[in-house]
Order: C-alpha cells, then structure tokens, then sequence
C-alpha cells in the first residue's frame, strides 16, 4: 500500500508539473493550443522514453525507472533543483545532480567572508573542496596554496605528508574520512567522477586497504586538534551541513573549540 501511494504521488507530481508547461502553439502547426499544458507524447520524446512508459508513470503503474531516463523527465518539465529531488525521492532514485547544482552563489560567497575566525570551506559530494574561509586558509588547510587538482578533502588528506603530522591521531580521522566518504560514493556512485578520484585516493597505501573494508558512516559533529606550522596547536569542533536543500553542496564548519584557538586565529 505504500509503495502504491508513493507512485500514485509521482504520477500526480508529474501531471501537476506537465499542465503548467503552457506552449505558444502547438508543435509545428503556428495555431495556438486548445488545452493547456504539454502532452505526454511531447515530454516522452523530450525525455528519449517511449510515450507508453511515460504514460505508465502518469497512471501509477508498478514499473521502475532509471536515475538518467528521470532526469531527462525532469529537464523535459523544466524542474528546479528542489522538484528535480522530490521527482527522484518519490521514484526512490538517487539523483543526477548537474554541474550548476555546484555553483557557489554569491550570497554563499558573502557568508564565507563573513565567518570570522570559524574555519569554512564548500564540497560537492565528491568531497572537491570549491571554496573556503580566510580563518580556514589561515588556520586550518589553505587549499589555495594547492594545485586545482589536488584541492579534494580526502585526496589531500591521505596524500599531503604534512597532514600526518598536522592532524593529532591522524589515523583515527583516516578511518572516519573513509567511512564518511563511502557514504558519500553509495549515494552518488552513478557520478563518474568517483572512478578516478579513489583511483587517485588508492596512491595511499592507507586509503586503499581501508576503503576495501567497506566501512561506512553519516557525517557528524566532532572535535578535531591540529599541530598548526604557524598557530601551534590548535582546536576546532566541526560539523556539515547542506547550506541548499536539494543541491550537491556541503558546508564544514570548523569552530574554535576554546579561547586559545580563538585568539590564535585573530592575531594571524
């Protein structure tokens, strides 16, 4: 019964999103169109599917669809990034994101300016770190003394030798980027980008025994301490959150964790 009800709610969500598609005229003809909306033959051929499977969705019935074929459905009804979710969720599919979904906005580009000593930086699901902080370059990764290539948390991470001696229990945060990452890849796994980046990743012989484990876990809050080359050693708590329902980005925030953080932090 349930399952019924989440495909009838995708038909309905489908035909709401169809009707309101209002075209001039009709395709080719120059008249204008007697009823509102696209039909469903239209969105079927924009979407590359049969018009019979598309009007299987629209009826409720109990088939499957792929994640490419739902966002081609998706950019045929022109949905935003927050419809394009509610589509794959009632479909019970992981969504495509697409590239733009990526983009830093300037509102978020404004509130990193505007974190003060809070170390900050932007991810995609890949873990490509796409901006930070000033606090973060400063007292935490400058990721913008990196090469393009090597600016991704756990590539860095495993890689860089100066973390290890950075990080205070270095392994026990190894073992935690792992399993958060894992967690990251079974959700977007489609993405093709993951192949050569844990190819990459496997140049650790640390990464690529543990990523085999098979270890996987949530992001959550947490403390970290660092034997920062210029502050000494400092402290931070941390914690991740999606700043765009919807949306592929992920902001970590890394908070001084006690006065001498902090004042480390204002005097550099």
């Amino acid at each position: 019964m349930e399952q019924q009800t989440r495909r009838d709610e995708l038909a309905d969500f489908l035909r709401s999103r169809r009707a309101r598609l209002v075209p001039e005229t009709a395709a080719g003809t120059g008249r204008r169109r007697r009823t509102s909306g696209l039909t469903r033959e239209e969105v079927a051929a924009a979407s590359d599917i049969s018009t019979a499977w598309y009007t299987w969705l629209e009826q409720g019935r109990k088939i499957r669809v792929s994640a490419a074929a739902l966002a081609r459905i998706a950019d045929a009804l022109h949905l935003d990034e927050g419809e394009r979710a509610h589509l794959f969720q009632l479909a019970e599919q992981t969504p495509r994101l697409r590239s733009r979904s990526e983009d830093v906005s300037i509102e978020l580009q404004q509130m990193l300016r505007g974190m003060g000593t809070n170390a900050v930086y932007l991810t995609n699901h890949c873990w490509d770190v796409l901006a930070w902080s000033d606090a973060a370059a400063r007292g935490l990764i400058d990721y913008g003394a990196l090469p393009e290539s090597s600016r991704n948390v756990v590539y860095d991470f495993f890689t860089t030798p100066e973390r290890r001696e950075q990080f205070v229990d270095w392994e026990r945060h190894a073992h935690r980027f792992i399993a958060e990452f894992r967690a990251s890849y079974g959700r977007h796994k489609d993405d093709p980008r993951f192949g050569p980046l844990i190819e990459r990743c496997c140049e650790s012989t640390e990464f690529e025994q543990w990523w085999h484990e098979h270890h996987v876990h949530e992001r959550t809050p947490g403390v970290v301490e660092l034997e920062h080359p210029a502050l000494g050693r400092v402290r931070y708590t941390y914690t991740t959150f999606a700043p765009n329902a919807g949306g592929s980005l992920r902001m970590t925030i890394y908070a001084p964790a006690d006065d001498r953080t902090r004042e480390a932090l204002l005097r550099a």
